[in-house]
């Protein structure tokens, strides 16, 4: 069957909205937006050697431009995208060596030797190179991401300097190493350039991923898209690239909501519990929940969320209506004195919180305190190794 487009307005395609031409602007003057280029290295030993080879022609290209700083500093620092932490860490390995040596090619080709004493350089070094993954800890992101302002300044001769005299944390990043945190959140004007490793999942995150470039009217966005030769899937996107990002938004999956499945239930309704529980019943209580539920509090939840999913999905009411009587059976097992600080990862048997992160370290007990995700990106526990 054929893929219908999702909306019903050709300009608001709900991940972008086609700004009209303002009454001051020249209306022939075209509004920039993202161009997309597609490479599929089937010579090369392996994608990574391939995204090596265009990361080092991608970094020498902003220095051999030939423009000025304003110009370049939408295209210095390389956003790359990864589509899993493996990937990820696979080629931030390679860049003492491949990209090093890739790029000393490029600079070989274009004739850019060591420059002679009181001549400017004009080949590319790495200084600083930066990650934003899952793995980055959360009161670190706001750190990595205030790096990603840092453009290069406006002194002509800054582009010459193999490092130019800023501490560290005021030098702009060559390349970015990212994986899909940077979906959703990230509104840096100055980035224009990102490489996309492989063809992402699903349509809708190869949009946001690459929406995060181009997103200032000086600095429209150029994204390459590395394809793997080994991956049938990509062959497939590449040799219908062009006709894939014409109508791109066209693409986009149909989203399956399943709100009151079980795992959904199991994850979350707990919450929604402990919620309706403390802010409509015990407003009061703040220090220490209520070791057990009084009957009414009981039948008001039970009713106020039923009568939500009878409107919705009735065939899940009754597995629900018995969840949240095991949920209340529990609350009153638990006999917990406190909420639970929902930062803390490790807890003292002595004193078992109502609520607990999920993937907090929990010592043997009887009864298990109410695990709760506390991100939508990360919903699963990370599992430990151990040698024996």
């Amino acid at each position: 069957a054929a893929v219908k487009p999702q909306g019903i307005d050709i300009a608001d395609s709900f991940f972008a909205k086609e700004m009209p031409v303002t009454p001051d602007e020249d209306p022939r003057k075209e509004i920039r937006g993202r161009a997309y280029v597609g490479i599929f290295g089937s010579a090369r030993g392996s994608q990574l050697m391939t995204q090596a080879m265009l990361t080092a022609g991608l970094l020498q290209a902003a220095k051999s431009a030939g423009a000025a700083p304003k110009y370049v500093d939408p295209y210095f620092t390389i956003i790359q995208y990864y589509n899993s932490l493996r990937e990820l860490g696979q080629a931030a390995a390679t860049i003492d060596a491949e990209i090093k040596e890739h790029s000393a090619d490029v600079r070989s080709r274009l004739g850019l030797e060591k420059p002679e004493e009181g001549q400017p350089d004009a080949r590319r070094y790495i200084n600083k190179c930066i990650e934003l993954a899952s793995f980055i800890p959360s009161h670190e992101i706001n750190d990595v991401l205030e790096q990603l302002f840092n453009g290069i300044s406006n002194d002509e001769k800054f582009l010459e300097a193999r490092r130019v005299a800023l501490p560290d944390e005021k030098l702009p990043a060559d390349i970015c190493f990212a994986t899909n945190m940077i979906q959703v959140g990230l509104d840096v004007p100055r980035l224009g350039l990102m490489t996309v490793v492989g063809q992402p999942k699903g349509t809708a995150e190869y949009i946001q991923t690459t929406s995060r470039v181009g997103r200032s009217r000086n600095a429209p966005g150029l994204v390459f898209t590395t394809y793997n030769p080994n991956k049938p899937r990509d062959r497939s996107h590449y040799e219908h690239f062009k006709s894939y990002h014409q109508s791109l938004y066209r693409w986009v999956e149909p989203t399956c909501v399943t709100p009151y499945s079980l795992p959904t239930r199991e994850r979350a309704l707990h919450a929604v519990v402990v919620i309706l529980v403390r802010m409509l019943h015990h407003k009061d209580i703040t220090d220490a929940p209520p070791e057990e539920i009084a009957d009414e509090t009981q039948r008001f939840i039970k009713d106020w969320v039923l009568s939500r999913i009878n409107d919705i999905d009735p065939s899940e009411s009754r597995q629900t209506s018995d969840m949240l009587d095991e949920i209340f059976n529990k609350w009153c097992r638990l006999g917990s004195k406190t909420w639970g600080s929902m930062s803390q990862r490790e807890f003292e048997p002595s004193a078992m919180p109502l609520l607990a992160a999920s993937g907090a370290n929990i010592p043997e007990c009887e009864e298990l305190p109410f695990m709760t995700p506390t991100s939508m990106r990360n919903v699963d526990a990370t599992s430990k190794a151990f040698i024996i």
